[in-house]
């Protein structure tokens, strides 16, 4: 199964890599949906508890997470597909979780990449960055911008008047 050769890693690099630090009070939004620097911390927060890390060295992988969680239902919906709790919960047993799922707070990252796994094998990379580049997506700058053709931030100056080249929108607070 592709996804589950490609998600091991991808949580692994998520998970351990630098991060920034944003400000404002939105991480990011697709379309309506806003998702707050609150509970981007909080979940770092957990997630840097059970993985002995400062919050700060996994704060923009966890956003990155939570995005992803937040994109998977619009990309099922421009591509056609429902996402049912079953696509999620066989895409989760298959990304080998551990301890993540032990704190409620924590398991938001995981369960958010189970969601976007399940909905990117259903779809296929192509539609589903398809789907992506259709979607009102908005990042806070301090995370940098969003490709949807990597499905990644790039940083770029932290700028709270930073443009999102992917989308040509501009998101400040």
């Amino acid at each position: 199964m592709k996804f589950a050769r490609v998600a091991v890693p991808l949580v692994a690099v998520l998970m351990f890599a630098g991060c920034g630090t944003p400000s404002g009070a939105t991480a990011f939004q697709v379309g309506d949906q806003k998702v707050s620097e609150k509970l981007v911390d909080q979940t770092a927060e957990a997630c840097a508890t059970i993985m002995q890390k400062e919050p700060r060295e996994i704060r923009t992988q966890v956003a990155q997470l939570l995005l992803f969680g937040e994109l998977a239902p619009a990309i099922a919906k421009v591509g056609g597909i429902e996402l049912t709790p079953a696509m999620e919960t066989k895409t989760l047993a298959q990304l080998n979780t551990g301890a993540v799922m032990s704190d409620p707070a924590c398991a938001k990252s995981a369960t958010a990449l189970a969601k976007f796994g399940a909905v990117s094998e259903k779809l296929g990379q192509e539609k589903t960055i398809a789907a992506m580049k259709k979607l009102d997506v908005k990042v806070n700058p301090a995370y940098g911008t969003f490709d949807p053709s990597t499905a990644q931030f790039s940083l770029t100056s932290g700028s709270l008047s930073s443009e999102d080249l992917g989308l040509g929108k501009v998101f400040g607070n």
